[in-house]
Parts: C-alpha cells; structure tokens; sequence
C-alpha cells in the first residue's frame, strides 16, 4: 500500500489532533526543516524526496505516482518521536483527508522514519516495515 511521513514523516515525518498523545509541537523544529532525500527501506528501489517547511510536508516517491501534500504535527516529548501526517493531496484518492501516523529518529543528517498507512489510526512501534500495520521505512539524508 502507499504511504508516506513520514513522516514522513518522516517523519517525520506538515495542525490535527491526535487524541491520547501529548507534548506536541505546532511548528517543526529547524533541524527538520528543508530538502530530504533518500530511498524505502524493503520497498519499490529508487529516490524519494521529501521537504518540509514549518508545518508542510511535500513527498515525492520513488514511483512518480506517489506524491503527498501534508499537514505535519510532531509529538517530540515520546520515545521514539512521533508524527502524525494529514494527507491533503496525493496520487491516491483514498488517502485525502486521512492521517497517516510515524515515528521517526534523526541522528546526524539522517532521518528515519516508520510509517503507516493513512488511515491506519495505529503507531509503528519500531523502525521495521509491518504487514500487519502496512507501516513503511525510509532513510533521508538532509541536502
């Protein structure tokens, strides 16, 4: 299934509300601001881009169907940090409108960030890819 986030993301992963979740943050914090290039994890090979700026997300997949336009809200006081990313366009219909939730880690530049599928009203629980969730992994390095 398609995705992004993250987070999208990551996570990281561009607010909403996210019940039962607290400290969040209403602006991204500037180390996650700006270009973000990398590849899924176990998933279709090729480039992905990601950019955020303040609380908007832009993802370009790897496959040039899959693009993504969100709204980014982070929950940075949890471990791992969380994300919760609300799909406003994509090449996907059925994704408008749904949030898609993620965890993500950055050390460094690199991002890492695990993702479900958007309206999956689930958490990745670690950096792995899921069938069970559909989540999705991806490393980005900031340009």
């Amino acid at each position: 299934m398609k995705i992004t986030c993250a987070l999208a993301i990551l996570v990281v992963l561009s607010g909403l509300l996210c019940g039962g979740c607290g400290g969040s943050s209403k602006a991204n914090p500037k180390e996650l601001e700006g270009t973000w290039i990398g590849q899924e994890l176990e998933g279709v090979k090729g480039e992905c881009r990601m950019t955020v700026s303040g609380n908007r997300m832009k993802y370009q997949g790897a496959p040039t169907s899959e693009w993504y336009s969100a709204t980014l809200i982070l929950y940075q006081s949890t471990s791992p940090k969380q994300a919760v990313v609300h799909i406003e366009e994509c090449g996907f219909p059925q994704y408008v409108n749904k949030d898609a939730r993620a965890i993500y880690k950055l050390e460094s530049n690199t991002l890492t960030i695990a993702v479900n599928e958007p309206g999956v009203d689930v958490t990745p629980t670690g950096f792995q890819r899921s069938t069970t969730n559909r989540s999705r992994v991806f490393v980005f390095n900031k340009q």
